[in-house]
């Protein structure tokens, strides 16, 4: 079983283009699994222990410290399938300010392909996929202004969104009307990522997007008629989600004396997650609404 329920990681991006145009300085220093973020100005340092910290913030780094996406697969990634394989639901969030490199971590470059790539890929490498005893579906969807849409659908600008229904005792949510579509082969997976790379350029960067992949075993029932094959079941093992979050910006809550505050339905539900997330780390109970 899984000894444990959070994970914590981060990752430090290179400096941009301007931050070096302008003298910027790193203030963030990555060792082992110890991220510190030092005050320039002042020199207080606060240090946070996390289970995985990724320095990648040199590319050009020949010296082999350079954390790539291979890396973060080989840490994070292989948990996920080892977890999901095992029957263990798995749900990896990529959280940060925008253009911080959340995308880049979970779909990457053909240079360096991305956790979603990589995860597909060593699926289908598995001899329980391979040889069919367990079935993969995949669905990508987006969360925006509290409304779920369907991204591999043309018309998943739907107005409403797909309604999210609750199915039996333990059995979780399903969401109503979203595509599933069964991957067999890598030339499979390798479609599917060319719809999601080709739909990326207009997803609004308020939105959440998901990608999920559903394992099912699968098991045979005699067929009545002996002339006839047996009959295939699908139960349910595990679900992993791959979940790119809104850029969380913050600053656009107007605090101004006389002015209405203002919370788009993004930060309201980043901070649901956060609170979701300390509770968790934390052993606690949350009561939800």
């Amino acid at each position: 079983g899984m000894d444990r329920k959070v994970y914590l990681a981060a990752r430090l991006r290179p400096m941009t283009p301007r931050e070096l145009s302008i003298g910027g300085k790193s203030c963030v220093v990555v060792d082992g699994g110890c991220t510190t973020i030092v005050n320039p100005e002042t020199g207080d340092a606060k240090a946070f222990v996390l289970d995985y910290s990724f320095d990648s913030s040199e590319p050009g780094d020949k010296t082999g410290n350079h954390a790539d996406n291979m890396v973060v697969f080989s840490q994070i990634g292989t948990l996920m399938i080892k977890n999901g394989l095992s029957g263990f639901n798995t749900c990896l969030f990529c959280h940060g300010a925008s253009q911080s490199g959340k995308t880049y971590s979970l779909i990457g470059q053909e240079a360096d392909p991305g956790l979603l790539p990589r995860v597909l890929e060593n699926l289908f490498q598995q001899d329980s996929i391979i040889s069919e005893s367990i079935v993969v579906h995949a669905s990508f969807y987006e969360v925006i202004d509290e409304q779920l849409r369907d991204i591999l659908k043309r018309d998943f600008y739907a107005p409403g969104g797909l309604k999210v229904r609750m199915q039996g005792e333990g059995q979780g949510c399903m969401i109503e009307g979203l595509s599933r579509i069964k991957l067999e082969t890598m030339a499979d997976c390798e479609d599917i990522l060319a719809r999601v790379l080709h739909s990326l350029s207009g997803i609004s960067p308020t939105a959440h997007t998901i990608f999920t992949i559903e394992l099912h075993s699968t098991s045979y029932i005699p067929n009545p008629d002996p002339s006839k094959p047996p009959k295939q079941t699908l139960e349910p093992l595990a679900k992993l989600h791959l979940v790119d979050l809104a850029g969380a910006n913050g600053g656009e809550t107007s605090m101004v004396p006389g002015s209405k505050t203002r919370t788009s339905a993004q930060d309201k539900s980043l901070l649901a997650w956060a609170n979701v997330m300390s509770a968790l780390a934390e052993n606690q109970t949350l009561q939800m609404r």
